[in-house]
Formats: C-alpha cells, structure tokens, sequence
C-alpha cells in the first residue's frame, strides 16, 4: 500500500471522527504539520501510531490497511455503521456469537 493510498485512509477516519487536524493531532501526541504530512502521503506514521489511528476508528490495523474505510451515509445507514464500528471493537467471542446469529460464516 503507497503513501498515498494510506493518507487518504487517515483523512477518512479523521473526517469521520469529525475532528479537525489540530484536535486529531492532539489525540495522537503529534502536531498538525505531521499530521498533513501523512494525509498528503508525504511520509507516514510509524507503526505504533498507525496502529492507534487504525484503533481510534475501531479497527485492527489489519482492517485499516486491508479494508476500505467506511463512511456513514455512503451506502450504509448511520444505525448500519454503528453495528459494524461495534462488530469490529468486540471480542472474538462475542463477533464469533454475532456472525453464528446471522449465518455468517467464518472463512478462516
């Protein structure tokens, strides 16, 4: 995955946090010239803070990077975001119960 591509996920989750590039910043011990630095894909987070952005948003950093980024209202109701945000943050028990209730089956 480019430069690019990773700061574009980082505006999304920014963006959809609803904070501004000072306040995310803040959340993260960096100020917001680094920052703009990763969102315009000039240089990027170290994995550390990658992992934490990834972690903000409710996911594995392995989702952050592998998985597009949701966004509320683009396809998916805010009720349905929700549910997702709260699939993801959970336990592997309690995702494992979630997707045997709903007949999802595990590709693993």
């Amino acid at each position: 995955m480019d430069n690019i591509t990773i700061g574009k996920k980082i505006i999304a989750v920014r963006r959809n946090l609803g904070l501004t590039q000072k306040e995310f910043g803040n959340c993260l011990g960096v100020t917001k010239q680094a920052l703009s630095s990763w969102e315009h894909g000039r240089t990027l987070p170290d994995i550390i803070t990658l992992t934490r952005i990834a972690a903000l948003f409710g996911l594995s950093l392995n989702d952050f990077i592998n998985n597009p980024i949701i966004k509320p209202g683009e396809g998916i109701t805010e009720r349905e975001y929700e549910v997702v945000r709260k699939l993801r943050a959970s336990n592997a028990d309690t995702r494992q119960g979630i997707e045997l209730i709903l007949g999802i089956r595990n590709s693993k």
